[in-house]
């Protein structure tokens, strides 16, 4: 991926003006990183883990992304680069113990990962229009749920199941003026 630097002389004032032309990786990446959305997923967060009780899956596509939320947010990560064991730690934690109630993971939770017990899913960032995700991330939480204790002696269960996908609005916005201003640019060179 390339960006364009775009340099020249403006013709109302005379000063010499570079303007770099953004690609869509990075037009993506502020989709992703709004920082509005990371409210919106620290707030979900919050709500589910502290006044629900619940065990929440954080999805990120964006490798960037899930391990700025991740970090930010002190939570653990699942990405393709997890060893065997911390994987397993972690999920064996999220499972059972009552310190890990949230988990983030990148694609390699699409797949091959048995979580029952997650309730809440939260979508940061995902490959737009891949019907398999769409498929598969909500399908993580739609199981009947309950207590493990519950269900391990074969009571209760429930189904209570959230998904949010967290969308930026208004980037195409500054995407349009970013392309407005490039134009105005370019054409009084």
């Amino acid at each position: 991926m390339w960006n364009v630097l775009k340099c020249g002389v403006q013709e109302e004032t005379g000063m010499y003006v570079c303007m770099i032309i953004l690609e869509s990786i990075v037009i993506q990446a502020l989709y992703v990183m709004n920082p509005n959305k990371f409210r919106a997923c620290e707030f979900v967060i919050w709500f589910h883990e502290e006044q629900r009780d619940d065990k929440v899956i954080i999805f990120a596509d964006s490798l960037f992304a899930l391990t700025e939320y991740a970090t930010k947010l002190r939570k653990p990560m699942i990405y393709g680069a997890t060893s065997h064991i911390e994987r397993t730690k972690i999920l064996d934690e999220f499972k059972i113990g009552k310190k890990v109630n949230t988990i983030f993971l990148s694609k390699v939770g699409d797949n091959s990962i048995d979580i029952p017990e997650a309730n809440v899913v939260i979508q940061i960032s995902s490959h737009v229009g891949s019907r398999h995700q769409e498929a598969q991330r909500p399908g993580r939480i739609i199981r009947a749920k309950g207590r493990l204790q519950d269900r391990m002696a074969g009571g209760k269960e429930e189904y209570n199941a959230f998904f949010y996908p967290l969308v930026s609005t208004n980037i195409q916005m500054f995407d349009e003026m970013l392309h407005q201003k490039q134009g105005m640019f370019l054409n009084n060179e």
